[in-house]
C-alpha cells in the first residue's frame, strides 16, 4: 500500500420516500470487508420496512487545483499517521508495527517498545498522534487492540519516544467489556483546544456478534458500557470532572462517555466551528 500527499473523504447519504434510513449495509467478508475488496452492494432499509439498493453515480470528479502524489509505497495496512516536528512522519501498521518515515529520502525506521497488540481481522495498531506538548515531554499516543479473537479490546497507549524507541509504554484506558471477533473496533483519537481527548470505539461487530448473550451492537446506547462510543479523557485517561455524565448512579467509570450510540468510527476532524458546538453542548472549558 502507498501513501498519497491528498486525503479524499468518500460519503453515501440517501433518503427514501417511505421513511428515513435505518440502516446500511455491505455485503463481504465479515472480518475484514475492505481486505476483502470491499465488495457487495449497499442496501437500504426504511422505517416502513422498503428496501432498495444504493446505486452508484460515478466516478466523483475531481477538485480543480488538486493533484495527487504518491509519497511512498510498500506498508502493509497502514493506518494511522502523524507528523513530527522536524517533517518526518510517525505511521501506524494494523499488524503492530510504528514506523519513523522520512518522505523526502524514503528511509522507513521502526520503532521498538510498544505495547503488546494483536491484528485480528479489522483491528490491530490503529491511530497515533502526538501530545499537544511533544517538543516537550515526547509522549505518543496509540489506539491498539489486545486480548484474543474471544476476547479483545480497543485501549488507549501511550509511550515517550527517544529516538528509535518507545519507552515506558503503557495502557492507560481499556474499555469495561471485551467483544468477539474482528469487526468494528473504531478508532481515532483528537486532541481538543482543553488539553483533552476525545477517542472512538467501534459498536463491536455485526450480528451475531454478542457478549454475555446480549448481542454486541446493543451496547452502543447503554451507559454502561464503552462499546459503541466517543469518549472524552485526559492526557493521563481518566474522566474529566465535567464530562456530562460524571457522577450519575450506574454509570461508573462510563463518566468518560462524550458521545453515545456511535456505530464505526473511523475518521474523526473537528472544525473549529464543530468544536465550539461541541463544547457549548458537553461542557468542556476552553481556552
Amino acid at each position: 500500500m502507498s501513501l498519497r500527499r491528498n486525503w479524499t473523504f468518500v460519503g453515501v447519504a440517501g433518503a427514501l420516500a417511505m421513511g428515513t434510513v435505518a440502516c446500511v449495509q455491505a455485503t463481504g467478508s465479515q472480518d475484514d470487508p475492505i481486505k476483502a475488496g470491499g465488495g457487495g452492494d449497499l442496501s437500504v432499509v426504511a422505517e416502513g420496512g422498503v428496501q432498495g439498493k444504493v446505486e452508484p453515480t460515478g466516478v466523483p470528479k475531481a477538485e480543480p487545483n488538486w493533484k495527487e502524489e504518491v509519497l511512498m509505497t510498500g506498508f502493509n495496512t497502514p493506518w494511522g499517521l502523524a507528523f513530527l516536528p522536524d517533517g518526518r512522519m510517525l505511521v501506524t501498521e494494523r499488524a503492530g508495527r510504528l514506523l519513523i518515515v522520512d518522505p523526502k529520502t524514503g528511509a522507513k525506521t521502526e520503532v521498538s517498545g510498544l505495547p503488546e497488540t494483536i491484528e485480528v481481522g479489522q483491528g490491530g495498531l490503529m491511530d497515533v498522534v502526538l501530545h499537544p506538548k511533544f517538543a516537550q515531554n515526547g509522549l505518543v499516543y496509540m489506539t491498539t487492540v489486545q486480548g484474543t479473537r474471544q476476547g479483545n479490546y480497543t485501549v488507549l497507549a501511550r509511550g515517550k519516544l527517544v529516538g528509535n524507541q518507545l519507552q515506558n509504554a503503557e495502557v492507560i484506558f481499556k474499555p469495561n467489556f471485551a467483544k468477539p471477533g474482528g469487526q468494528h473496533f473504531g478508532s481515532r483519537i483528537v486532541w481538543m483546544a482543553d488539553g483533552t481527548l476525545l477517542m472512538s470505539i467501534g459498536d463491536g461487530g455485526n450480528p451475531p456478534s454478542a457478549i454475555n448473550g446480549r448481542l454486541t451492537r446493543h451496547h452502543v446506547q447503554d451507559l454502561g458500557s464503552h462499546i459503541g462510543k466517543v469518549l472524552r479523557l485526559d492526557e493521563n485517561g481518566k474522566a474529566p470532572k465535567n464530562n456530562p455524565f460524571v457522577g450519575k448512579e450506574g454509570h461508573c467509570r462510563k463518566s468518560t462517555v462524550w458521545v453515545t450510540a456511535i456505530f464505526k468510527v473511523w475518521r474523526v476532524i473537528l472544525s473549529r466551528a464543530e468544536f465550539m458546538r461541541m463544547s457549548t453542548v458537553r461542557g468542556a472549558v476552553t481556552k
